[in-house]
């Protein structure tokens, strides 16, 4: 019987335990950390990507630790510990829906917010002030403040919301005179007129504020 010849190669078990183990040494001196969910100034989030060394991750807000809360402001960027920060792109489906409690909503300067996705602040009967710095705002998901029926003002400064920017129904049952702001006029006023064919009762663009950054 002739003898195999002795193989030099590594076994495919031991090639796979060092290349696992060169992985995990790669993500720890890259301080890579995991996708999931955290909750950072009682506001909840969720990851959609790591933040790796000095690179912001990006998250989304998906709720409240207290459903009772009044007063929200999103932050520019939030994080479970030191190190680990996320920039927040938006408002997940339903993450505020029936907050009866709510009575402002509002983000920091330089927020990087996207979208407000469906529903979000469906049925928050006593909200009364939107507040949106964010001049990266591009879509309002439908029904996102259908119901919010003492709603009286809309800030929003971002130049980027279109006709279909709008969600069908987003601005059903707000109250009538809903006073739509933006720092160009005309912004403004088309911005109302968008609203209203998604549910607002005449809408008033009239009002607009100082450009971002203005000391004036």
């Amino acid at each position: 019987m002739n003898k195999q010849p002795a193989s030099n190669s590594i076994p495919k078990r031991l090639i796979v335990i060092l290349v696992s183990s060169l992985f995990l040494i790669i993500l720890k001196s890259q301080n890579v950390y995991a996708a999931g969910t955290f909750t950072f100034n009682g506001i909840d989030y969720e990851v959609l990507e790591e933040a790796v060394d000095n690179k912001a991750g990006k998250c989304i807000v998906i709720g409240a630790a207290n459903h009772n809360i009044k007063k929200l402001v999103i932050p520019c960027l939030a994080g479970p510990a030191l190190g680990q920060d996320y920039e927040i792109i938006g408002i997940k489906e339903g993450a505020f829906k029936n907050y009866k409690k709510l009575k402002s909503v509002s983000d920091e300067a330089d927020c990087s917010l996207e979208y407000i996705a469906n529903d979000c602040f469906k049925g928050c009967k006593n909200l009364r002030y939107v507040y949106f710095e964010s001049l990266t705002l591009r879509k309002i998901g439908k029904n996102a403040f259908k119901g919010c029926k003492k709603l009286e003002c809309f800030d929003v400064y971002s130049q980027l919301l279109k006709k279909n920017s709008f969600g069908k129904n987003s601005f059903s049952g707000t109250k009538k005179g809903l006073l739509v702001r933006n720092p160009k006029l005309k912004t403004a006023k088309k911005y109302a007129g968008y609203m209203k064919k998604q549910g607002a009762t005449n809408p008033k663009g009239a009002l607009a504020l100082p450009d971002p950054g203005d000391d004036d």
